[in-house]
């Protein structure tokens, strides 16, 4: 349901943004470098074997136009390597260099702003192998310009957006797969790291370059971007296969070979026309990739994984449709598929390493816990960090081996876990108990003075006494924290023997 609803809204807004309310230019004078005319409509795709250049002209009057305020050109989509726009025979604006025509523009959108009187409009387009625009070229008011940069912000904006994250993401996981402890999950997190690069690539190919160079310098670039994303898939495959079904059955290996397959087969386009045509046939494999991970979803937990696979493959189903049927006046939705989609992946990573971290965190509690009492082991010792205003006390139970000779060690652990409840009970949340060993606890009190720690161990030492049948009694030495650690507890030992000895009557 919100994989569905998110696609709607995407494909809205570029729907929004390409068809514009406006003056829809109906037909062109085509004149060709080498002089041949024609007529072309609003729509139009010319192919051409090596650079070439045409001028197309429209006569219409800024009075036959319904609009008093300010108008402008609007292109949202041409395919183009230069374009310059001439108004009554002046030049108004380009893009693209005009000295080396050498440019790669599909995807971007474009406009000009027209002067106030006018009667006749020539675009000079050149192309590498293409000049064509499947959305048209309108005149439009000002009202209509938000349109323009809707559409600027989702093409200019969000493809590097996505390319970041892809990145990003496909980085992360590569790392992250050497601290995981299973090898499935340690490759299943590479395939899938390689995927998010890949798919990094591939997005290098909507965006639009002022200068590739040469032609065989784009073809390069195209095989490589689109490969790219069939390989992309490949890795997508291998990475879900090991985690969540890891059988490498039949249908997986099928779509692993179709996608190396298609991948291979770009390579083989001696040229760019060819190139194109390539890409129109073999997008039925991006069907049969889609196909395939609606199948793996019943596998999958994280309805927010869910959601985000969905929703990428319906944007590889319509990517698929538009690349296959060439329907020329829609954008490519992938790249927001993608953000989706490593979106659903950071957060089953982060969930993953926070169920990690908190197995951890308990695994080293524990660690740290003796189990009898609940009070900390030494171990803790070593994480602390001590200051001069925390008071130590130094705690020993008296007569403890006669109780336990007497009446048996299960009394013996009995009084000890009452004594550490009646401290905790009698201490802050902030502040540690440790036992130290046998009957013998450190308790630190945080920001406490000693005066306060005396009357808060005499008040414990009441209440302890009277929790019990056996009235056991405890002795204990209270010292502000000193220099050291073993300087500090030598000290507080040394007063809770001077304590023992005074309820002995040994110490004068």
């Amino acid at each position: 349901m919100v994989a569905t609803a998110l696609f709607i809204l995407i494909f809205f807004i570029f729907f929004y943004a390409v068809n514009v309310e406006g003056y829809l230019i109906e037909s062109w004078t085509a004149v060709s470098e080498s002089g041949e005319t024609g007529t072309l409509g609003s729509t139009f795709d010319r192919m051409f074997s090596q650079p070439s250049t045409i001028f197309l002209t429209t006569r219409i009057g800024r009075s036959e136009l319904p609009y008093q305020d300010r108008l402008y050109l609007y292109i949202p989509q041409m395919y183009r390597s230069y374009l310059a726009v001439y108004v009554n025979g002046v030049k108004k604006g380009s893009c693209g260099f005009a000295e080396k025509r050498a440019g790669y523009f599909w995807n971007q959108p474009v406009i000009f702003e027209l002067p106030d009187d006018f009667n006749e409009i020539t675009l000079e387009v050149s192309g590498l192998y293409r000049i064509g625009t499947g959305s048209g070229v309108y005149i439009i008011p000002y009202l209509e310009t938000k349109k323009y940069r809707l559409l600027s912000f989702m093409t200019r904006v969000m493809i590097p957006l996505a390319i970041g994250m892809a990145l990003s993401i496909g980085v992360v996981l590569i790392l992250l797969s050497t601290s995981l402890s299973s090898s499935d999950e340690r490759k299943s997190y590479i395939y899938f790291g390689m995927a998010g690069l890949l798919a990094a690539i591939w997005l290098f190919d909507l965006i639009d370059y002022s200068n590739m160079g040469s032609v065989a310098f784009l073809l390069f670039f195209r095989k490589t971007a689109v490969s790219s994303a069939y390989l992309g898939f490949y890795f997508l495959v291998k990475g879900f296969s090991k985690m969540y079904n890891n059988k490498n059955g039949f249908f997986d290996r099928l779509i692993l070979f179709l996608d190396v397959s298609a991948a291979v087969v770009f390579w083989l386009a001696p040229d760019l026309i060819t190139m194109e045509k390539f890409i129109s046939t073999v997008a039925i494999v991006l069907f049969v990739n889609a196909f395939y991970f609606v199948f793996q979803l019943p596998e999958i937990q994280s309805k927010v994984l869910v959601s985000s696979i969905l929703f990428f493959m319906t944007c590889v189903v319509h990517d698929g449709l538009v690349i296959g049927f060439g329907i020329d006046n829609l954008k490519l939705l992938s790249n927001y598929g993608i953000v989706s989609m490593f979106i659903g992946f950071t957060y089953v990573l982060v969930i993953h390493y926070r169920d990690i971290l908190t197995r951890l965190t308990i695994t080293h509690t524990k660690s740290l816990t003796d189990p009898l009492t609940g009070a900390y082991n030494r171990g803790i010792l070593a994480e602390l960090q001590f200051s001069g205003d925390e008071t130590f006390v130094y705690v020993d139970l008296d007569n403890f081996k006669k109780i336990n000779d007497t009446h048996g060690h299960e009394i013996g652990d009995e009084i000890l876990k009452t004594l550490v409840q009646t401290i905790r009970k009698n201490v802050r949340q902030s502040d540690v108990v440790v036992r130290m060993g046998g009957d013998e606890f450190l308790v630190i009190l945080r920001g406490c003075k000693p005066e306060k720690a005396q009357e808060i161990f005499q008040k414990i030492l009441i209440e302890f006494k009277n929790s019990h049948p056996l009235q056991s009694e405890f002795s204990y030495g209270v010292v502000l924290f000193k220099e050291t650690l073993e300087k500090t507890l030598r000290e507080a030992d040394e007063l809770m023997y001077r304590m023992k000895d005074v309820k002995k009557g040994t110490l004068k």
